[in-house]
Formats: structure tokens, sequence, C-alpha cells
């Protein structure tokens, strides 16, 4: 991982409240994959990079990446998680287009 996927990662880590390995935590409980999703989805739209690429990143096939951006679009629906990506997505800024260390 980049510097920046890795500064990102800790973002989401504390935004989540999970250690910061979360990306290395096996299981399908909400409280991990949820931050997994949060991470693909901005890896995908921040750093632009191809499904095929997260996936290999994150050791996912390109559909779990596909899946993992239609539900973060539709947790986005609530209110409680769409103020917590755009608190994600506010550091993001921060640091891939100020270039700054969150």
């Amino acid at each position: 991982m980049t510097e920046k996927q890795q500064m990102l990662a800790k973002v989401i880590a504390r935004e989540f409240d999970v250690p910061e390995n979360f990306m290395e935590i096996k299981g399908r409980a909400k409280r991990v994959t949820a931050p997994k999703q949060v991470f693909s989805y901005f890896l995908y739209y921040k750093e632009e990079l191809t499904l095929s690429d997260v996936g290999k990143l994150l050791g996912y096939d390109h559909s779990t990446i596909i899946y993992n951006l239609k539900t973060v679009d539709g947790l986005c629906q609530e209110e409680y998680f769409k103020a917590r990506v755009d608190r994600v997505a506010d550091a993001a800024y921060k640091i891939y287009i100020l270039n700054e260390k969150v």
C-alpha cells in the first residue's frame, strides 16, 4: 500500500472504531466489512484504481469490489452512515488533493 492509502486506512479505522489492521481481519461481521467496503470505495473513486487493481490490493475478486461500491452507495442513504463517509471524504480530500498528513 502507498503512504496515502495507509493514511486513508487509518482514518477509516478511527471513524469506524476498528483496529488499524482491519483489512487483514477475516470474517463477515458488519463491524469489519463496512470499513473494508468504504476503503474499497475510496480506492476506486479517489485513487481511480481499476476494479481489478482494487481487488488485487485488498485480496478480493473484482465482482466483490462492485458489490462493495453498490453497498456503500446504498448505505449512504442512511444519514448516520453518510455522515461517517463524509468525514472520511473530508480526510481523503486533505490526503489526496491538499497532500496533507492526517
